[in-house]
């Protein structure tokens, strides 16, 4: 199986796989464009073609609001991996990824634990309410209520 990621790729390499396939998809969404125009011109009419026209900064302005709140969220959602931390009675203390379940004021939400090498679990408790159940030793564990 090959790596994700190789370091020893050159950065020119691995800008030029994302940049061919983005550049050929501009060429043909250009190219699909210009054919709708001209379809739309030459027979439905002069009106149609410009009441597509008019639309369009609508519809893109639109499109970019619930991209950019799509994003936004992503961004703010992405950055808790909720844990616990376990103290035994002999003073030993270990950290768990955990699924936790945060009751909210009429929202329920489940947020999934993160497993990699690059993603820490977050510092922050969850909060009071919230049942969250640890993964370890390849299994979930029983729920632990946060009060």
């Amino acid at each position: 199986m090959r790596p994700a990621f190789n370091p020893a790729t050159p950065t020119w390499k691995v800008f030029l796989m994302f940049l061919v396939p983005m550049m050929l998809a501009n060429v043909l969404q250009s190219l699909s464009g210009a054919l709708n125009n001209i379809f739309l011109g030459r027979m439905i009419g002069v009106s149609a073609l410009a009441a597509a026209s008019a639309f369009f900064p609508i519809m893109l302005f639109l499109m970019s609001f619930v991209m950019g709140l799509g994003s936004g969220a992503s961004v703010l959602a992405g950055h808790w991996h909720p844990a616990v931390t376990l103290r035994g009675p002999a003073r030993d203390v270990e950290r768990l990824p955990c699924f936790c379940h945060v009751a909210g004021q009429g929202d329920d939400v489940l947020v999934l634990p993160a497993f990699g090498a690059f993603t820490g679990s977050s510092p922050q408790a969850p909060p009071a309410g919230s049942t969250c159940w640890p993964v370890g030793g390849d299994r979930v564990w029983a729920g632990i209520r946060i009060e």
